[in-house]
């Protein structure tokens, strides 16, 4: 008995971790109820990026406009006109940035916040139904396991598809776009 049991559990261990991928269409049923938060998140990732690589414009509008005294183009030049006061350019672009910063960073907080909260609540239902189905198990089934092993499986297994679910996928998308936001302990392959 034991010795199948080293089997399967070595079995397991060379699989790796692309053989959760394949449970990922089960967890289907457990984001259905979260689906609007989904998309939330998504759209929030999304603004998230496009803040971040805007970022860095109104910089270059004052390093250009302000700085070097270049006539103005584009929507610059339609906003503030062919001659443009430097000092309203100088402040309307810091006012600019300080707000591209500010609603960035609280996109990025409420994309967090509801992706974690959508991950938690899938995996509490995933679990709940994962013990209501241990409970209905037969006896003999519970005398040929250990308690500890089963329960410590289950949770670690909702936990993992709950990982894969939502892949930090908000994190990811809005770190990419700037690099100085990335996680100490995080590497990234530059593409």
């Amino acid at each position: 008995m034991r010795s199948r049991l080293r089997n399967r559990l070595r079995a397991d261990t060379r699989r790796g971790a692309w053989e959760l991928w394949r449970a990922l269409p089960r967890a289907r049923p457990y984001l259905a109820p979260y689906r609007r938060t989904l998309v939330w998140v998504t759209v929030l990732t999304l603004i998230v990026a496009l803040l971040g690589l805007a970022e860095p414009w109104p910089l270059a509008v004052v390093l250009n406009q302000v700085l070097h005294s270049q006539k103005p183009t584009g929507i610059i030049a339609d906003v503030y006109g062919t001659d443009p006061n430097v000092w309203v350019v100088l402040i309307s672009m810091l006012v600019g940035r300080f707000l591209i910063v500010v609603v960035g960073n609280c996109c990025t907080v409420l994309s967090h916040y509801l992706g974690a909260k959508t991950e938690q609540n899938m995996v509490l239902d995933l679990r709940s139904d994962l013990f209501n189905h241990v409970q209905r198990l037969s006896l003999t089934f519970h005398d040929q396991r250990q308690t500890g092993q089963l329960m410590s499986l289950i949770n670690i297994q909702a936990s993992s598809i709950g990982a894969i679910v939502m892949l930090d996928v908000s994190r990811n998308c809005s770190n990419r776009s700037r690099p100085d936001r990335i996680e100490p302990g995080r590497r990234w392959a530059r593409t």
